[in-house]
């Protein structure tokens, strides 16, 4: 019988999967003219790489577009039934903005995750996300840790009491193995190496975070979450020099048999 562990691992692939799947769908030409010209989508122009004009995507519009194609590839599975070599995600949930089991607050007071993805199947998956856009390295500690990751130590809010959450980083320049060693780095800085491990999905390690607190608000008297990392590369307008481009990207579609560690 699979542990709630495996259980876990098993829905974090076909999740993963999910999430690159529909990044990547943003990028296509077709997805380019579904997002890129809504208002809302850009940032204001700035100098960046070099250049002195460059829209950089909004992070909450490039994680609701994410969502958005999550939600195609879903229902083209109801549709049309799953292609070869895809996990099933017919029954997965997911949204952007929503509200937390243990925020004190409600309404416009209240402060929700940018992604939700849930499923009900044995267990009941409820996995949460943080995305930051990170333009420089700098960032990595004022945006990403600072406004993001220190949120799954607040003991008086806490991001999620589930195993796992995760966070995003949305990058613009250079490749995505660069930036994933910046993360990990500037990371590893802040928690301490005690605190820092790998989890293995579908055949590739990822970083991991460990967060442990008492919540102050009824809940179990200690929890412990494992946030994964992800760096998902993004396009500005116009394209920097060195940016990885899409179709250069690796997918990691495939779903492994490998658990979590």
């Amino acid at each position: 019988m699979a542990s709630d562990e495996d259980l876990w691992c098993g829905f974090l692939e076909r999740a993963l999967w999910g999430l690159r799947r529909a990044a990547l769908m943003v990028h296509t030409p077709e997805g380019r003219a579904r997002h890129r010209g809504k208002r809302g989508f850009w940032r204001k122009e700035r100098p960046l790489g070099g250049l002195p004009r460059v829209r950089v995507p909004s992070e909450t519009a490039m994680s609701e577009a994410i969502v958005r194609e999550f939600e195609t590839i879903a229902a083209d599975q109801v549709i049309s039934g799953r292609k070869s070599g895809e996990p099933d995600l017919r029954h997965f949930h997911i949204a952007v903005e929503q509200f937390r089991q243990l925020d004190p607050a409600i309404g416009e007071y209240s402060n929700p995750t940018d992604i939700a993805i849930k499923l009900r199947e044995g267990l009941i998956f409820d996995f949460r996300i943080e995305a930051k856009t990170v333009a420089a390295e700098g960032q990595i500690k004022t945006g990403y840790i600072n406004k993001g990751l220190k949120r799954f130590d607040d003991a008086d809010n806490p991001y999620t009491i589930e195993r796992f959450g995760a966070m995003i980083a949305y990058v613009v320049t250079d490749d995505e193995s660069t930036w994933e060693g910046r993360v990990s780095e500037v990371v590893t800085a802040y928690v301490g190496s005690t605190r820092i491990g790998t989890t293995l999905l579908s055949g590739r390690s990822f970083f991991t975070s460990t967060h442990r607190f008492v919540p102050t608000a009824k809940a179990p008297d200690e929890i412990e979450v494992r946030v994964v990392h992800f760096v998902f590369p993004v396009e500005a307008d116009p394209v920097l020099s060195g940016e990885q481009r899409v179709k250069g990207q690796r997918e990691d579609c495939a779903v492994g048999t490998a658990g979590c560690r």
